[in-house]
C-alpha cells in the first residue's frame, strides 16, 4: 500500500482470476463466445438477416433474400484443408430448411471462425468472464478500493480483447454456387478481413467479386438470359 507493505494468506487477485479461468467449463465458454457474436453482428450491413450458431438448419429461413449465417465456434475453418467443420456444417444448413429441401440456396453467404485464432480467443473469454465474477463477488471477497479500480481495468480490457479477438477470427466467407445446374454445390473459402463489422467486410468483400450483386445492366441481364435456352 504506497511504501507499506504486508503479509496475507489471501490469494493475489491475478491468481484468484488464473483460477476461475482455469475451471471455467468448456460449454461456458462456447455460451459466452456465442454471446459476443451476437454483440458482433449487432450491425448487419447490407444483409438483410444474420443468423448467430444456429443449432439447427430449421433455424435458418428459407426466404429470397440475401442472408448471413454465422456458423458457431464448434464449426471453424481451416484455409488448408479442403475439408472442415465449417464446410459441412455450411452444406447441411443449404441443403435442409429443416421441413424438407431448401428452395432459395443462392441466397445464403456463411462465414466461420479460423480454426487456429479460436484458442487466444477462448483465453480472453475465460479471462473476461473470471475477472466479471471476481467484480460481482467484490462484497463477498472484501475488496479495498484499490483492489476494486483495478478489477474494472481488468474486466474493460479483457471485454475489448474478446471483441477484438472475435473480430480477427470469424474472417472466411463460404460461398456455395453450382456452376452447372445438374452437378453439385462447389464451395469457395475467402477471407474478408481490414476494417469495420464483419458483416459489412463479407458484404464488400463479395460485392467486390460480383458473388452479390444488387443492381444489374439490361445488356448484362440480356447477356445472362442468351446463355440460358428459353426461346428460339
Amino acid at each position: 500500500d504506497g511504501t507499506r507493505y504486508h503479509f496475507t494468506v489471501k490469494p493475489t487477485l491475478n491468481r484468484l482470476a488464473q483460477d476461475r479461468a482455469e475451471a471455467m467449463k468448456a460449454a461456458d465458454v462456447e455460451v459466452e463466445i456465442v454471446k459476443a457474436l451476437s454483440d458482433a453482428f449487432m450491425l448487419r450491413g447490407e444483409f438483410c438477416g444474420v443468423h448467430i450458431a444456429p443449432e439447427s438448419p430449421g433455424d435458418v429461413g428459407d426466404e429470397p433474400e440475401v442472408r448471413l449465417v454465422v456458423l458457431g465456434p464448434a464449426h471453424p475453418h481451416s484455409g488448408r484443408s479442403e475439408t472442415s467443420e465449417a464446410r459441412a456444417r455450411a452444406a447441411e444448413i443449404l441443403a435442409d430448411r429443416g421441413a424438407g429441401p431448401r428452395r432459395f440456396r443462392n441466397t445464403l453467404v456463411f462465414v466461420a471462425a479460423d480454426r487456429s485464432l479460436l484458442d487466444s480467443l477462448e483465453q480472453a473469454v475465460r479471462s473476461h468472464w473470471a475477472w466479471a465474477s471476481i467484480q460481482r463477488d467484490s462484497e463477498s471477497l472484501n475488496l479495498g478500493p484499490a483492489e476494486l479500480r483495478q478489477v474494472e481495468a481488468r474486466v474493460a480490457d479483457a471485454a475489448d480483447a474478446v471483441r477484438h479477438r472475435v473480430a480477427g477470427a470469424w474472417q472466411w466467407t463460404l460461398v456455395p454456387a453450382q456452376p452447372d445446374p445438374q452437378g453439385d454445390i462447389e464451395w469457395r473459402a475467402v477471407k474478408a478481413t481490414g476494417d469495420g463489422s464483419i458483416a459489412a467486410r463479407v458484404w464488400a468483400k463479395l460485392a467486390r467479386e460480383e458473388q452479390v450483386i444488387t443492381q444489374m445492366a439490361g445488356t448484362v441481364l440480356r447477356m445472362w438470359l442468351d446463355r440460358i435456352p428459353l426461346w428460339k
